[in-house]
């Protein structure tokens, strides 16, 4: 396949090299792949039973990502956002790092406490 066609292992040039019946069976494997890759979020909710909640302005419902912890630690996080809350939750995060939520109301109380984290993630509209 690489070196005959187009040289690209795709649907078209498998049924342009080996006929009608590997390149179907390349497109239907090729399309249950990108079927997989959009469905695996909707797996992980329902496995862990946890689902996000949209924020209450549809525009604010952004992603903006950053490199998570490189060691295992403590991540405290200031997010209003349900699908960052999901996504760095221990339900999904299991093994990583301890992750708790700040609420804004409480944030007095928080700094009392005295409980260090190694990480503090702030969502940023805040």
């Amino acid at each position: 396949m690489r070196t005959t066609g187009s040289r690209n292992v795709g649907a078209t040039n498998a049924y342009r090299v080996l006929g009608a019946r590997w390149g179907i069976l390349v497109f239907v494997l090729d399309a249950a792949k990108g079927l997989l890759a959009a469905l695996a979020p909707l797996l992980v909710i329902r496995a862990t039973g946890t689902a996000p909640t949209p924020d209450a302005l549809l525009a604010d419902n952004r992603a903006f990502f950053s490199l998570p912890p490189v060691i295992e630690g403590k991540v405290a996080l200031l997010a209003q956002s349900g699908y960052l809350r999901l996504a760095l939750s221990p339900e999904i995060m299991r093994g990583e790092w301890a992750m708790r939520i700040l609420e804004p109301t409480k944030l007095s109380a928080e700094l009392s406490a005295n409980q260090d984290a190694d990480v503090l993630c702030i969502e940023s509209n805040y």
